[in-house]
């Protein structure tokens, strides 16, 4: 599984049953990774390469 924007993209490196993490694999610096929290919510956790601490987008679903 791959991902990008514009010349970065991203490899899924390792898959479990409620994350992906995904490796820079061109052009791209930093790593990050998708967790589930629940059905309804998720957080994103980007790391960047540069030794700056990771940060931590919590995320939920909104009512249609």
């Amino acid at each position: 599984m791959r991902s990008g924007s514009g010349q970065k993209r991203w490899v899924a490196t390792v898959w479990t049953a409620d994350s992906v993490r995904f490796e820079p694999e061109a052009v791209a610096t930093n790593s990050y990774t998708w967790i589930r929290r629940s059905a309804d919510a998720w957080a994103a956790r980007l790391e960047p390469r540069d030794g700056t601490a990771p940060v931590v987008y919590e995320l939920s679903r909104v009512g249609e």
